[in-house]
């Protein structure tokens, strides 16, 4: 090993020898330490990213859902209400539509009011006047921006 250097860098000028030894004992270790370096705050860096749009992606989705969220509880508390139980058990029609009338002014989000029985069968609409036909409950939003 000895013999192989003193070959390679014998006749070489003390400037090389010195710019050689340089690169090899602090350049090189330098450059693989940055390339590491690099590697793992990019990971982290990228892991970071993920998890903000993560978080920013769960806060959307429950603002986006807070509306209906606060529907169902409204309408799952007026449904456990005596007055509204028995409005549909008589049928009701007038006093349905001045309670949802009266909802309506607190929520002007929602597009689609009806009331309907155990059956599916529409008692009472806010919209339309048409009654007994089936219907899937839907809630209908409109986002006010």
């Amino acid at each position: 090993m000895k013999r192989f250097l003193i070959n390679l860098l014998g006749n070489k000028t003390m400037g090389f020898k010195f710019t050689a030894a340089f690169t090899l004992v602090i350049l090189i270790p330098m450059l693989f330490l940055a390339y590491i370096s690099y590697r793992v705050i990019d990971a982290r860096l990228i892991t970071d990213a993920q998890q903000k749009i993560d978080i920013g992606l769960n806060v959307a989705w429950t603002e986006y859902n807070i509306r209906a969220d606060q529907m169902r509880y409204g309408m799952m508390q007026a449904a456990s209400m005596d007055e509204i139980k028995n409005a549909v058990k008589q049928g009701n029609k007038k006093y349905l539509k001045n309670m949802m009338t009266s909802w309506k002014k607190k929520r002007p989000y929602v597009d689609i009011w009806m009331v309907i029985n155990a059956d599916g069968k529409v008692i009472a609409r806010l919209n339309n006047n048409s009654i007994s036909d089936i219907e899937k409950l839907i809630i209908t939003l409109r986002v006010i921006m």
